[in-house]
């Protein structure tokens, strides 16, 4: 399945598809689906052909309606190179060199 169009990635490809195959495998219509989610179903049909991004919200909401745990759409994702993540996965700041000023772009209320 191709997911074109801007900021498409392969997550939200592999997210499009798994709703579509748990969809029907639940043999729940695209218009069973819209109506329980309150949106049309031209906006289910375009969520399934990669078109237009689930929200982390709606995708929450069809999790709980298909009775499916979240994760269910993203597994499984094994094989898929994400970006570097910004900090070591393990507790603790070894590899941080110290002295290190971490800019949270809040102010402190100062003048």
């Amino acid at each position: 399945m191709s997911m074109g169009g801007p900021g498409a990635s392969t997550v939200d490809a592999h997210v499009a598809k798994r709703l579509r195959l748990l969809r029907m495998e639940r043999q729940i219509t695209q218009l069973q689906l819209a109506a329980s989610l309150g949106v049309s179903t031209q906006l289910i049909h375009k969520y399934e052909a990669g078109r237009t991004r689930i929200s982390p919200g709606r995708l929450y909401l069809c999790s709980r309606l298909l009775n499916v745990p979240v994760e269910y759409f993203f597994a499984p994702l094994e094989g898929l190179q994400g970006p570097t993540p910004l900090l070591p996965r393990r507790a603790g700041a070894a590899n941080i060199p110290s002295g290190t000023v971490w800019h949270t772009g809040m102010s402190s209320g100062h003048n």
